[in-house]
């Protein structure tokens, strides 16, 4: 499905065949239309398998703090984190998370410096190395959350995961929030329920691929 098919079928669920009334098509489309906001709540309910992305660093001597906007895509959540060692091909043990008092206390005090930086902080969008880099143009591998981008302003053939996996929940997502301004309370409800058992489906294939590896166990034969 493509997000003029989202459109079109969100329409239909609301009006049928009747004339839409003027004006729908700039509250339900756009980037920070109806729709548009009902796909990216979807996103920060959950972490699905397809927004789970990588990206890299790189690290500057002696500067300790990193946009995670700098990140390709659109940060969400780190997962994890590691150093490409210098010259090889390997990666670092992860580096430990720490929460900002530890840092404070452990670190920001002694200014502590070293090549790898073995542990980090969160700070809104911004990754903070803990001892402080002293080596520039290294790679630290990032893995992470990623938001699906907005669609388009001007809604077209285009599509992504979340429309091809979980079109049904934002269709009758962005139909009940259509449904809730138009005051057509029982036809909310019904869409708001038909949302959350296509949230549930989603769930349940993201959890099947999570799981799926762990079925693949080959025995050895004594």
């Amino acid at each position: 499905m493509t997000w003029t098919e989202v459109y079109n079928r969100v329409v239909f669920k609301i009006w049928g065949n009747s004339t839409v009334p003027a004006g729908t098509l700039a509250v339900l489309q756009g980037d920070e239309g109806i729709i548009g906001n009902v796909h990216r709540k979807i996103q920060q309910d959950y972490n699905y398998w397809f927004m789970q992305t990588s990206g890299t660093l790189t690290s500057a001597s002696g500067t300790q703090s990193y946009s995670a906007t700098g990140l390709s895509g659109t940060y969400k959540e780190i997962i994890s984190m590691a150093w490409l060692v210098d010259g090889e091909t390997f990666y670092s043990d992860p580096l430990s998370p720490v929460s900002t008092q530890d840092a404070e206390k452990l670190y920001i005090q002694s200014a502590a410096t070293a090549k790898y930086p073995t542990l980090y902080e969160l700070r809104d969008e911004n990754i903070i190395l803990y001892p402080i880099p002293t080596t520039s143009s290294l790679t630290l591998r990032v893995q992470y959350w990623q938001f699906l981008d907005r669609p388009p302003a001007s809604f077209d053939a285009t599509t992504d995961d979340l429309i091809t996996y979980g079109a049904d929940a934002v269709v009758n997502g962005a139909a009940a929030e259509m449904l809730e301004i138009l005051k057509e309370w029982d036809s909310v409800k019904a869409m708001n329920g038909r949302a959350g058992e296509a949230l549930e489906l989603l769930k349940q294939e993201d959890r099947r691929r999570r799981q799926a590896p762990l079925y693949n166990i080959k025995y050895k034969d004594y």
